[in-house]
């Protein structure tokens, strides 16, 4: 990759694949869930402000997608956040990951490494993902009838 200072960050470009980390799913997913908070919240506030949200949007973010019938657990949260705070990503203001109300600062960062491009493909994989489980709960719904 090639580092290079631009817009204020530093922008990491890949050239052959390397410097890559592969995440967990829900790593992936909370991952996600904050860049569109991330676009949300900056859509509604001036270029200088920060953008902050709290567990609570996350979780409701989650549960929007409709992706499992839970919440994420405390500690995949913790581990995704606290996962996320060593890469710069985010910031964790307020210590207490079990409360609803704790905030998380998330940084500019966001945008190097969750591109608008990734969201719109996750969100058709996604799609395709509750269409399949859709089916099989159709099919398995059939086979108990049989």
């Amino acid at each position: 990759r090639d580092f290079c200072l631009s817009r204020g960050l530093g922008d990491v470009y890949k050239r052959q694949g390397y410097n890559r980390m592969n995440l967990k799913l829900y790593d992936s997913i909370v991952l996600l869930i904050l860049r569109i908070l991330y676009d949300e919240k900056k859509r509604e506030l001036s270029a200088i402000e920060e953008v902050i949200v709290n567990l609570g949007d996350i979780q409701d973010k989650f549960v929007s997608l409709n992706i499992r019938d839970r919440l994420i657990d405390k500690t995949t949260m913790r581990n995704a956040l606290s996962l996320f705070r060593r890469y710069q990503i985010v910031e964790l203001l307020d210590k207490d990951m079990g409360d609803e109300e704790s905030r998380v600062l998330i940084y500019d960062s966001i945008l190097m490494v969750v591109r608008a491009e990734d969201i719109k493909a996750t969100y058709e994989k996604l799609e395709t993902y509750r269409k399949g489980r859709n089916e099989s709960d159709e099919e398995t719904d059939e086979d108990e009838a049989d």
